[in-house]
């Protein structure tokens, strides 16, 4: 029988402990009672919630339930959303279906917050080679290198590029605040099969919700013309932001193994009832 990189990391770390690094037991927790306890089951979603509070959604409607939908984690103190998977236009239409926003605010709210109290929103960029190429065409015209980081104001010339991204328009179905910068990094990750996938993620930053009176309507003139109040803090923003990803990093390696585990038994689970199912016909 075959087993999955995800599976043998996790019998061979309960097998020998002593043998690999001292993490976690990546199990599945468990989240406490919660608008998204009640709301996703009953729109037919399932929710499973990893260590930190990494939200993986599953559709029936999607892949028979055995893909991640959508893989969002939140930042409460800092006030960041992390989406690294958002694939809602792809899940078949049906009468539960919930978007982007109504599954974003509903696990928000599990964590405290509001959509729009967020400062930051990063989007992994997505099996997305478009998007991947013009993130590189940026870089090169500003003649920088592959990992290092670019900033883009409302006035600079990238600015309407990225407003054309697929991941703008997302954003846009979550926030009701204007954007006020936008952060384009590339970070390394470690995939199930344990190799390094450089991975594009674009940061959207966002005034404080008290600034708000300084929002204009979300239109690509209103963003590039606007004058901004003084944001402070920002660089101290920032510094959050890479010390919050740099531990993200750091568990990235049992976060991997748990999620193989989970959608591993979910193909396992389906495939035994498509048999089940089969043996009655």
């Amino acid at each position: 029988m075959f087993l999955s990189y995800g599976r043998l990391y996790y019998i061979f770390h309960i097998a020998f402990p002593s043998l690999l690094p001292n993490f976690p037991d990546p199990q599945l927790s468990i989240i406490p009672t919660s608008p998204a306890h009640h709301r996703l089951p009953d729109h037919n979603y399932d929710l499973k919630v990893l260590y930190d509070g990494r939200c993986l959604i599953f559709s029936p409607e999607y892949h028979e339930g055995c893909e991640i939908l959508d893989l969002i984690e939140f930042y409460p103190g800092a006030k960041i959303a992390n989406i690294r998977v958002a694939r809602n236009d792809e899940e078949e239409k049906h009468k539960n279906k919930l978007d982007l926003t109504e599954i974003d605010t509903t696990l928000a709210e599990t964590s405290n917050l509001k959509p729009d109290d967020m400062r930051w929103v990063v989007f992994d960029v997505d099996k997305d080679p478009k998007t991947n190429k013009m993130i590189a065409e940026i870089r090169n015209n500003r003649r920088l290198g592959s990992k290092e980081e670019v900033k883009i104001l409302p006035t600079d010339t990238e600015w309407n590029t990225i407003m054309g991204t697929q991941y703008y328009r997302k954003m846009l179905q979550i926030m009701d605040k204007p954007v006020q910068k936008i952060l384009l990094r590339n970070q390394d990750r470690t995939s199930r099969s344990n190799e390094i996938q450089p991975t594009d993620r674009i940061h959207f930053s966002f005034l404080p919700s008290k600034d708000a009176a300084f929002a204009t309507e979300l239109t690509t003139d209103g963003l590039a013309t606007k004058t901004w109040p003084p944001n402070d803090g920002e660089e101290a923003q920032e510094a959050a932001l890479k010390a919050l990803f740099a531990e993200e990093d750091e568990k990235e390696p049992e976060f991997q193994a748990a999620a193989a585990v989970e959608l591993a038994d979910r193909v396992s689970a389906a495939k035994g009832d498509y048999e089940a199912t089969s043996a009655r016909f």
